[in-house]
């Protein structure tokens, strides 16, 4: 079975990448994470500011896979966890 493992608060991605492209890989530390499957779109309103956020799970070139999200209103993207 595989276990996702959340931080307690997202951490970001630095050096920033782009708004995500299908079949880009994404620049994270420790490598590229690719292929990024998604996105998984949660949008709304319904806690205290609008949201926009697309979710990917990301390969890793040592197997892993990281969560992530791209956040639109506030253009950046984050780490959310991973999947063991």
């Amino acid at each position: 079975p595989l276990v996702r493992r959340l931080h307690a608060r997202p951490l970001p991605l630095s050096p920033p990448p782009p708004c995500p492209s299908a079949g880009e890989p994404l620049p994270a530390p420790g490598g590229p994470l690719a292929p990024l499957s998604g996105p998984h779109v949660v949008s709304g309103g319904w806690w205290k500011a609008a949201a926009h956020r697309e979710y990917y799970f990301a390969a890793q070139g040592d197997g892993g896979t990281w969560w992530v999200y791209y956040d639109h209103p506030r253009r950046h993207w984050r780490w959310q966890g991973q999947v063991e």
